[in-house]
Parts: structure tokens; C-alpha cells; sequence
């Protein structure tokens, strides 16, 4: 699968989902991505809760906030390197696309703490992929969105390469 051959996600972690009408189809937890099957996935209500949450991905509830807040029909969650090492390195609310194609794709890219008790309600997750493309999550990885899974994956790369390039602009000053 792209995700695994582009190094965005590695083993077990990292999930996907896509809403068609009033059902989210989402990567069932301890699926490989890299080798997803037909049955890796689970379907469950987009408003929730339904009898096969306990199937669906650990990250069902911030693909459901997401849903619920945003028109977007595709989540990808990714532990990509650069992405999850830069929201470690960095104490800014955001990264900013330093090379000019990323910055026309994503402009800024939040960075935010784990929801919880030291996070906002997850709710405002799901509100900021409203306005943004993308957001970070601080050790946990990237959350892109898209019309489509190839729109999110192509997000999720955007992602990825910038912060990439953010954190090599970094080590060289």
C-alpha cells in the first residue's frame, strides 16, 4: 500500500476511514495498513454509538468528531517520522510550509496536544480540520482529510514533506 511505501506508517499503527452516507467504514484496531483486506474493515455508525465499535480502530471517536464537524468523506491517521518528531521539537502552535508548493496545499499546520485531560475536547479537533487540512497531534501523529482516501493520503504526504523540510531548515541554522 502507498502509505507504507511512501514511510508513513510502519507495523500496526496509523488507521483510515471513510464515510458513505450515514456509515463511517474505519480500519479495524491492530490492522496492518500495509496490507489492509476487505476484512480489516468495519463499518459503524457515523453518529455512534453502534455494536461494532468495539471492532473499529481505537480512533474511532476523533474520525467521528471529524465527520461530525466537517463535510470531509475521508480521515487518514498516520506516526509518520518528520511529523511526529517535529511536534516534539517544536513548541509553536503550528508549522508553517517553508517550500513554496507546500505552502499553497498547506498553509499552516496545526500542532495540538493529545485530547484528554490535558487536551481540548476532542470535539475541537474535529473543528480544526474544518479549516485545516491536516493537524498534528503532539507524539501521536498526523490526521489528514480529503474528499476521498486519495485526497487525505495526498494530504497526509504534504504533511509529512513539509515537516520534513521544516526540520531539515532546522538543523542547519
Amino acid at each position: 500500500m502507498k502509505l507504507a511505501r511512501s514511510g508513513l506508517i510502519h507495523s500496526k499503527v496509523g488507521n483510515m476511514s471513510a464515510r458513505i452516507g450515514h456509515r463511517i467504514f474505519i480500519s479495524k484496531t491492530r490492522s496492518m495498513l500495509e496490507d489492509l483486506a476487505y476484512s480489516d474493515i468495519v463499518a459503524v455508525d457515523d453518529l455512534g454509538p453502534s455494536r461494532n465499535d468495539v471492532r473499529a480502530s481505537s480512533d474511532l471517536p476523533m474520525h467521528r468528531a471529524i465527520y461530525h464537524e466537517t463535510k470531509n468523506k475521508a480521515v487518514i491517521h498516520v506516526h509518520s517520522p518528520y511529523a511526529v518528531a517535529e511536534s516534539l521539537l517544536t513548541t509553536d502552535e503550528c508549522i508553517i510550509s517553508d517550500d513554496v508548493e507546500m505552502k499553497v496545499v498547506l498553509s499552516r499546520i496545526p500542532l495540538m496536544d493529545t485530547p484528554g485531560e490535558y487536551g481540548l475536547p476532542i470535539a475541537e479537533y474535529g473543528a480544526e480540520l474544518g479549516k485545516y487540512r491536516a493537524l498534528i497531534i503532539r507524539g501521536h501523529g498526523t490526521y489528514a482529510v480529503g474528499s476521498s482516501l486519495d485526497q487525505a493520503y495526498f494530504i497526509a504526504h504534504c504533511v509529512e514533506h513539509a515537516c520534513k523540510i521544516h526540520y531539515l531548515c532546522r538543523i542547519r541554522s
